[in-house]
């Protein structure tokens, strides 16, 4: 079994399924979940408005957080 829990390939196993019953149905069948992604390298003039819009040309973006410094409140240059 491999890391993503079916055989790997010559062993017979099922293609791997992808989302749950929460998800949403695309086209062939394939069903695509809300997942959070890291995004790193940031510039530190980077806001979540401007990381937001973006991704919004790929898909819906139900969250961004753009991680700060506790004590300065200054961006890390990374991003969820």
């Amino acid at each position: 079994m491999s890391y993503y829990g079916h055989e790997s390939a010559g062993g017979g196993g099922a293609a791997p399924t992808f989302g749950n019953a929460g998800g949403t149905a695309a086209a062939g069948g394939l069903q695509i979940d809300a997942a959070k992604i890291f995004v790193g390298g940031l510039s530190w003039q980077t806001t979540e408005e401007t990381l937001r819009y973006h991704f919004e040309q790929y898909g819906e973006v139900v969250s961004v957080e753009v991680m700060r410094d506790r004590n300065t409140g200054d961006p890390r240059g990374f991003a969820f």
